[in-house]
C-alpha cells in the first residue's frame, strides 16, 4: 500500500509469520488450527496463549494492542484480524503522497518493535518473532532512497 500495491493478503497462515523456503513445503499430516489473535500495533497474529499471557499481565498493553476484548473462538478472531487489516491499510493509504505512505508504515514499523519489546515482558515469543519488521523496514527505506523519496 505504502509504494502503490493494490491489492493485501491477509496474513492470517501463521506459517507466513517467517520467509523462508519450508513455508512453501506441503505438510500432509493433518493439523488443528490453532486459535490466535491479530495484534493490530504488533502487525502480526500471535497464538491465543501467548494473547492470554499479555491480557493477564498488562491488560492495559492487551486493549492497546487488540481493542476491546480478546476474540472468544475463530469466526470472532477472523472479524478482528480482518477489522485490524482494514484500520492499518487506511492508516497507510490515507496520506496523499508516496513519500508520506512510506513514512507512515514506517511510523507502524518503528511502533510495532517497540511494541513487541514490551509484551514481551509478559510472554515469551519465538526467538525470531519481531525479528521479522528489520527486513521490511530496511527493504522500505532501500526502496525510498532509490525512488529519491
Amino acid at each position: 500500500m505504502a509504494v502503490g500495491a493494490s491489492f493485501l493478503g491477509t496474513g492470517w497462515d501463521l506459517g507466513q509469520r517467517r520467509l523462508g523456503a519450508g513455508l512453501s513445503t506441503k505438510v500432509d499430516r493433518v493439523m488443528r488450527a490453532p486459535t490466535r489473535v491479530t495484534h493490530r500495533l504488533l502487525l502480526a497474529v500471535l497464538k491465543g496463549k501467548e494473547a492470554k499471557q499479555i491480557a493477564l499481565r498488562d491488560p492495559t498493553l492487551s486493549l492497546l494492542l487488540v481493542p476491546g476484548a480478546l476474540p472468544p473462538d475463530g469466526p470472532s478472531s477472523w472479524k478482528g484480524h480482518l477489522k485490524a487489516l482494514s484500520a492499518l491499510t487506511a492508516a497507510i493509504a490515507r496520506p496523499k503522497t508516496r513519500k508520506n505512505r512510506i513514512d507512515a508504515l514506517q511510523k507502524l514499523y518503528l511502533a510495532a518493535v517497540s511494541y513487541f519489546n514490551s509484551a514481551g515482558k509478559h510472554t515469551r515469543f519465538e526467538a525470531e518473532v519481531a525479528e521479522w519488521l528489520t527486513p521490511l523496514s530496511t527493504g522500505l527505506d532501500d526502496y525510498a532512497v532509490a525512488e529519491g523519496l
